[in-house]
């Protein structure tokens, strides 16, 4: 995207230098023409100049106001003094007629013995203003730079307050050596009064100055021009920061999210459609019960165009890409603007459907075009033909001059002869056709594509397309259209009207999105404007139409190329207006119209204008919408009003009694699910306490206790002291602060916006009654206020069997005297236990990682440093394991004392374990510490199994876990290793505790032998053919190896059937080290009951092709689940061609080889343009080779087809990456020769070109000519 960066103050930095241009300043011998350098402004120069205009500007008030004479007068004084200023400036050098451009040039001698004072050249006059050098010869705060800028004035100087003006200039140190080594600097500024003067601080190293063989300085005298333009506002390439879109052209743009640029200029592009305006606003509006209903995306891009045509500032698009579905990713996910006008265009569509919106369906009226696809046989009378409906048109771009050579290609006739003659319905001979397409009917609203992008085979990679490319702002596309066909009046003129431009700057790689846009076409046909995101600036044809053609291309005649270097040549020297001696600076306005060209054409009927684009009036705009939108507005008024007053709240998490003791789990009080209650910061403890009442949450106000609960430094929470201090009269957020001695209490607000608070009701537990009862203490009535030495404890009950427990039971007020007897006794009278001598422990919670035993039953709280909110744990005492098996048969943890419990939960982890032949069904909950082992692990899930399922008991040797493969979301290809499920698996099961619960998965499997054989022996996961892979029907559940790792041991897991009767089996064999292929092919044989006669191979299976054969004894080929290799075991061949090649004559087995056989589709998008799939077999053929007529013969017979199919299959040689097509023509008698398997291993395959008619993509695409790369995000609206 464009690097736009806007000056904030006179001493703001910005560059637009190109990255090539930056790096050309490293090494000024390679600069070429020009070197360039950063662009810095600074104004600190003109404080002095500021200083004296403004005393001019208040002089020249004071004469205005302290005279008496007449208008004339005044008048007559202004003009003279305007005509002196005039004299006092030279003219330019040289200067346009429209007095608009110009240059000057200004000589500064005896550089060496100027100091660091500024110096200024002559003023020169270009229009109404005066422009002159401000040069700093030592650096402007860069002692080691010169530093240049260009000053501006009015003429008038009274018109200095008001001055405004848009200035385009380049700034040229001149080498007086070599003009080809010129360095200059282009910019464009507003100047005002506040920024009179603009430029570089850094624009050259005085060390290349001093240089003598650099050329610039010469007899002491350095030599500068100026080229400057005076422009309007739109034309500059960093609008003002307060330019304002809507006041300057009417319109205002959309925000861009991150890269929602495409989408931005496709809204500007339907909004000032008028027709699909009004389409839009017709829709239902949404009702604001239901938001989450998909109709959502109706309602958000309603709001969108109501915003663009009434807002008075930027409009955003958050909703609207809520309402499509949209992530941050899709936000900063840059797609293609085509892609996105049809899926948006379409789902409009099938909501206008749905709700039947007067009847019609305005996308298609607006959008859709028909046109008739042919083939007419050229010696037979046959024609087929089959009539199409288009939204947009797709276009060339390379090879074609302009539009209409793209619509001529776009219908050219194709003759289909030689291998590419048509099948007629009817006729056994192939014939020669004519293939084409012509129009029937163009839409009123036509959208064309330009094809920029495009896929090199000889780079393997998309390119954009950036050739000179004509459209026109009025095309005739009359002849196209074949009117005899047509369902619509004969005198339809289908001549269209330039509408707008949407253009891509950039590469394949990345770019920016903008369009040109006519939205008045009808009264204003020559108004264009930009709307690049938020900015809507003016245009000109110019700028819409002929910059965005791109540069070169076959199709670029040498006149057309030599106007364009003319055009840009002026744009690089002011029209022309550059002295002789200075070779014109480079120009970075052919760089632009190189990368950014027109991409999207839209194009309006010229009969449709002024029914489609008329501007809506104010009354077309539903009522509902604009009440409901006008709602929303005060909506957001009073939110933003409650943001502003923000800081006069504060928000009370109020906890009760209540909440306490439903509360299990560690620290004082839950971290979330509180009550909220917002009230002012200055509302009084009274107050609160009768907001809490009438809100139902205390019984009586007087009865009440507020206490104020703080985060410790060990992050933990506590109640501390009471809210306010306990006095009603005061804030709620003042703290307790002192008394002073007069009995007044010195108080500070704390400034806090949440606190939590404990809302302790006396009435349902005064919290002292427990202990007076307990420790014999005389009654005493309730008080709201502690003594100095009470403190409120809270109590809890830890209980580890028959299940772990750790609750609230209670809180009491206690004396910071009272020892740990005294506590155990209070705490057994709240559990009603007072007269029990069952043993008890006590513990203080300081943290969920710190508990602390209380064992000295004789110390006090005061020496165990307990205070105020502190919580004690009160539990039995462990009981011996044996009163426990149960609870530990059933698989349950025993957590014997409150350390083990709190221990538990600061190291569980929730892992749920599926069957592993049900992947996706939800499976056992089973918690596991980040302690735990693999054994212990594996032990409790056997015995929780068992326990749910009574019926069925699952032994831990016969079972094994597969963990999950983060990237498939499916059981991983091999289970837990042996170093994973010793010394790696405490990580292994850390790592759970960082991952997102979808991540938390095991898969179990039931073994039907001991799992520690699985360690000593190897294990084969095989697919056994029947058919040995001579079948068209692409079953692919059997070429996935994924599908093949589940099943037990030599068990058949899965049955199908392809083509014949055929079966394809799923087979888990375990076998000792070392073992030879014989061994396993054996062990096959006794599982599926084969014949002793039926000889079996073993073939290894990588990418849909055989690429290996192995012999019966030699040892059994290394493998490894999850590797792509596929063990495949058939019966040889020769059993089969015994039946089923029976038109052919045999082959000797020592005259013949074997070729591995594989079939490819066309997939422009893998390399070499083809794509691997299906099922791959191998075939026997002689060694001496046969015609490709004999081979397609022996394939349609091996294959069971047709050789009439057979006949329209197109052969391929694979080597390597390597694609070689074989002759089609039947009449060639060419012999194809085999290439033998080296090693019993095929480098060489054999292709077969057909339709894949199963979508299903392997997972073990890794070849290029296979194999699939990951690509972009696809574009979706999900709303």
């Amino acid at each position: 995207m464009e690097n736009q960066v806007r000056k904030d103050s006179n001493h703001s930095e910005f560059s637009t230098d190109t990255e090539e241009e930056q790096n050309s300043l490293e090494n000024p011998q390679e600069l070429g023409a020009y070197q360039e350098v950063e662009l810095f402004v600074d104004d600190a120069s003109s404080q002095q100049e500021m200083e004296e205009t403004n005393s001019f500007v208040i002089d020249n008030e004071d004469e205005t106001a302290n005279s008496t004479t007449s208008e004339e007068r005044e008048e007559q004084g202004e003009e003279e003094e305007d005509e002196a200023d005039e004299e006092s400036a030279e003219p330019m050098d040289k200067k346009s007629e429209s007095e608009n451009e110009g240059y000057f040039t200004f000589q500064l001698f005896h550089f060496h013995s100027l100091g660091k004072e500024k110096v200024h050249s002559p003023w020169r006059r270009l229009g109404n203003f005066k422009f002159r050098f401000l040069i700093f010869p030592r650096g402007n705060g860069t002692p080691h730079d010169l530093s240049l800028y260009l000053e501006t004035c009015p003429l008038a100087k009274r018109k200095l307050p008001q001055m405004n003006q848009p200035v385009k200039f380049c700034l040229i140190l001149v080498n007086q050596k070599d003009p080809q080594r010129n360095i200059a600097k282009y910019a464009d500024h507003m100047f005002t009064v506040a920024e009179r003067d603009w430029g570089f601080r850094e624009f050259v190293k005085l060390e290349l100055i001093n240089r003598p063989e650099e050329g610039f300085l010469v007899h002491d005298c350095l030599l500068f021009t100026a080229q400057v333009t005076l422009v309007s506002e739109w034309e500059l390439d960093n609008p003002m920061a307060d330019y304002n879109s809507r006041k300057a052209t009417g319109y205002v743009g959309l925000k861009n999210q991150g890269a929602t640029c495409y989408m931005n200029s496709l809204l500007q592009t339907l909004f000032h459609l008028g027709e699909f305006r009004r389409a839009v606003y017709r829709m239902p509006v949404l009702d604001s019960s239901s938001d989450n209903s998909p109709d959502l995306l109706t309602y958000a891009l309603q709001r969108v165009f109501y915003d663009l045509q009434y807002c008075p500032t930027v409009v955003k698009t958050k909703r609207l890409t809520d309402s499509f579905g949209w992530d941050n990713a899709d936000a900063f996910t840059q797609h293609d603007v085509q892609e996105l006008n049809r899926i948006l265009c379409d789902a409009l569509e099938e909501k206008m459907k749905r709700e039947g919106i007067d009847g019609e369906n305005t996308i298609q009226r607006l959008f859709e075009g028909k046109m008739l696809n042919y083939i007419r046989c050229i010696h037979v009378p046959y024609e087929s033909s089959h009539m199409e409906t288009f939204y947009d048109l797709s276009l060339n771009v390379r090879g074609c001059a302009d539009i209409y050579e793209s619509f001529e290609k776009y219908t050219e006739v194709e003759i289909m002869d030689g291998d590419n003659k048509y099948r007629a319905e009817g006729y056994q001979e192939l014939q020669a056709a004519k293939k084409g397409s012509v129009f029937i009917s163009l839409p009123p609203v036509l959208q064309l594509h330009l094809k920029r992008f495009e896929y090199d085979f000889a780079r393997d990679m998309m390119v954009k397309i950036n050739d000179h490319y004509k459209f026109y702002e009025t095309i005739d596309l009359n002849k196209f259209v074949r009117r005899e066909d047509s369902m619509e009046a004969s005198n339809v003129d289908y001549t269209y009207e330039l509408h707008s431009v949407l253009v891509h700057m950039g590469d394949i790689y990345g770019g920016h999105y903008y369009a040109f846009i006519r939205p008045n076409l009808l009264q204003e046909p020559e108004s264009w404007y930009k709307f690049d995101d938020d900015l809507v600036l003016k245009s000109d044809k110019h700028q819409a139409i002929e910059e965005n053609f791109g540069v070169g291309g076959e199709k670029v005649a040498p006149e057309e190329e030599r106007e364009q270097e003319e055009r840009d040549r002026k744009l690089r020297t002011l029209n022309g207006l550059t002295p002789p001696e200075l070779q014109p600076p480079r120009s970075r306005q052919s760089m632009v119209r190189r990368l950014a060209n027109a991409y999207m054409l839209q194009y309006v009927r010229r009969d449709k204008i002024r029914e489609y684009l008329t501007p809506l009036e104010e009354t077309e705009v539903p009522r509902e919408l604009i009440e409901r939108l006008e709602k929303e507005k005060e909506e957001e008024a009073l939110r933003k009003k409650e943001r502003m007053e923000a800081h006069l709240y504060c928000t009370f998490m109020v906890v009760t009694d209540q909440d306490l003791l439903h509360y299990r789990g560690t620290d004082l009080i839950p971290r979330s699910a509180l009550y909220k209650l917002k009230v002012r910061k200055s509302t009084t403890l009274k107050e609160l306490k009768d907001e809490l009442f009438s809100r139902g949450l205390i019984k009586d106000p007087s009865m009440t206790r507020i206490w104020r609960c703080f985060q410790r430094d060990n992050d933990t929470i506590r109640t501390q002291f009471l809210l306010a201090g306990g006095r009603d009269n005061s804030s709620v957020l003042e703290d307790v602060g002192f008394q002073k001695p007069d009995g007044s209490w010195e108080a500070r607000i704390l400034d806090e916006s949440v606190v939590a608070i404990f809302v302790e009701d006396l009435l349902w537990n005064d919290g002292m009654s427990d202990r007076i009862k307990a420790l014999d203490l005389p009654s005493s009535s309730v008080r709201p206020h502690l003594t100095a030495d009470e403190i409120l404890l809270f109590f809890k009950l830890y209980t580890p069997f028959p299940h772990a427990d750790y609750r609230m039971i209670g809180k009491q007020v206690m004396n910071q005297n009272d020892t740990v007897e005294n506590v155990l006794r209070v705490i057994k009278e709240t559990l009603g236990e007072a007269n029990t001598e069952k043993e008890m422990l006590l513990f203080e919670e300081i943290s969920p990682r710190n508990v602390q035993r209380l064992d000295d039953m004789s110390r006090t709280l005061k020496s165990y440093k307990i205070g105020c909110g502190d919580i004690i744990v009160i539990q039995p005492a462990p009981l011996p394991l044996e009163q426990v098996q149960s609870m530990i048969q059933s698989g349950k943890r025993y957590l014997p004392t409150v350390w083990d419990f709190l221990d538990y939960l600061m190291k569980r982890v929730d892992v749920e374990i599926r069957n592993i032949l049900e992947p996706h069904k939800a499976g056992m909950i089973l918690d596991m510490m980040i302690t735990d082992t693999y054994e212990l692990m594996r032990d409790r899930f056997c015995k929780l199994y068992s326990a749910r399922a009574s019926d069925k008991i699952l032994e831990p040797e016969y079972v094994r876990f597969f963990p999950m493969d983060a990237y498939r979301m499916q059981p991983r290809s091999f289970p837990l290793t042996v170093s994973e499920r010793n010394e790696g698996f405490q990580d292994w099961i850390r790592s759970f505790a960082i991952r997102t619960p979808p991540g938390r998965v095991l898969y179990y499997q039931k073994l039907t032998c001991p799992a520690s054989q699985y360690d000593e022996k190897n294990e084969y996961t095989v697919i056994y053919r029947e058919d040995s892979g001579r079948c068209l029907k692409e079953d692919e559940s059997f070429t996935d190896i994924q599908e093949c790792l589940f099943s037990s041991t030599d068990q058949i897991v899965k049955e199908s059937s392809c083509g014949k009767s055929h079966r394809t089996n799923i087979l888990s064999i375990l076998l000792p080290h070392h073992s030879k292929v014989s061994h396993l092919l054996q062990r096959i044989r006794e599982l599926l009951h084969l014949a002793s006669e039926i000889e079996l191979r073993l073939m290894l299976v990588q990418d849909h092709r055989i690429v290996r054969y192995c012999l019966s004894d030699e040892l059994i080929p290394e493998w490894r689940p999850g590797s792509g290799i596929i063990m495949r075991v058939e019966p040889c061949e020769d059993k089969i061609e015994q039946d089923s090649q029976a038109t052919l004559p045999p082959i000797d087995n020592n005259t013949s080889t074997l070729v591995s056989v594989v079939h490819v589709t066309k997939d422009h998008k893998q390399l070499g343009g083809y794509d691997i799939f299906g099922v791959p077999f191998l075939l026997r053929v002689p060694s001496k080779g046969e015609t490709i007529e004999q081979l397609k013969r022996r394939l349609a017979t091996t294959l069971s087809v047709k050789d009439e199919e057979a006949e329209s299959w197109k052969l391929h040689e694979i080597h390597g990456d390597h694609i070689c097509s074989l002759p089609c023509d039947p009449q060639t008698m060419m012999v194809w020769t085999p290439h033998a398997p080296q090693n019993h291993e095929f480098s060489y395959f054999l292709a077969i070109e057909r339709k894949n008619t199963c979508k299903r993509l392997s997972c073990h695409k890794t070849s290029p000519l296979g194999g699939g790369g990951g690509g972009d995000k696809p574009l979706k609206i999900r709303g």
